[in-house]
């Protein structure tokens, strides 16, 4: 079923660097729909001011549109990978730790 929905639906694969890029692809959608974004096992690899810069971005965004970042990321102090939902709405954040998770998909442990 998955994947009959997403064979439905047209794919856009663009090689950039995906936080500069973003506010510009953002502006591609109706300002009405809500912005989603996904990272598994990236951040780990971006430096410092690019993790603050894509923090700026989404609430930048935020600032039109509601934007919900998904987050599949090792953090530290944690057994395990850590999925977590932040919604960045009118100026306010709010982040919630969703569940501790497998960094292969085997198991799923929810908080």
């Amino acid at each position: 079923m998955a994947l009959d929905l997403a064979a439905s639906v047209s794919h856009e694969v663009v090689a950039a660097d995906g936080i500069a890029a973003l506010p510009d692809y953002a502006t591609r959608l109706p300002p009405d729909q809500p912005l989603c974004v996904l990272h598994a096992f990236t951040l780990n690899q971006v430096p410092r001011p690019g993790r603050e810069r894509l923090e700026t971005n989404l609430q930048e965004l935020a600032r039109v549109r509601p934007v919900a970042r998904i987050a599949f990321e090792w953090e530290p102090d944690r057994p395990a990978p850590l999925v977590s939902l932040t919604l960045y709405r009118d100026g306010s954040k709010q982040r919630e730790e969703i569940a501790l998770a497998d960094a292969h998909g085997r198991w799923i442990e929810f908080l």
